[in-house]
């Protein structure tokens, strides 16, 4: 068991994800990354980003624990300065919130970036070609 955070992206979850709120048993596919993601140096290191999409396996880990605390990330994009139809994180915060809903509102000129996810006694072993979905 161990103490960890994972980092969702709000495509991810988006896409494939099911709400979900503090005290919930989880059961996720996740990534190795440990990085503090730029936008919010104040979340800190995050240990794994949420996977779904993904047929490799041998690179994703399943993670089954109790979801400890939550926060929803704000992030404000702007264009990249020679390609105005590209856009990059520019500056962020987040927000402590008790449940994910998955489709987060624009606050003033921050966008719903995804959601940081704390555990502290999560199980995670290496995750099996029958543990994804697009194998």
């Amino acid at each position: 068991m161990e103490k960890c955070t994972v980092e969702i992206e709000a495509w991810q979850i988006q896409c494939c994800g099911e709400p979900f709120k503090i005290g919930d048993t989880i059961k996720w596919l996740v990534a190795k990354w440990g990085e503090t993601m730029l936008s919010y140096p104040e979340a800190g290191i995050m240990d794994y980003y949420y996977e779904h999409h993904s047929s490799e396996h041998e690179k994703l880990f399943l993670i089954t624990g109790v979801v400890m605390g939550i926060n929803s990330m704000y992030c404000r994009f702007i264009p990249v300065p020679d390609n105005s139809k590209r856009l990059i994180r520019a500056s962020g915060y987040t927000k402590p919130v008790a449940e994910a809903i998955i489709w987060e509102k624009k606050i003033k000129s921050h966008r719903f970036d995804g959601y940081i996810v704390r555990f502290d006694d999560a199980k995670i072993h290496p995750a099996q070609k029958k543990d994804v979905a697009y194998s």
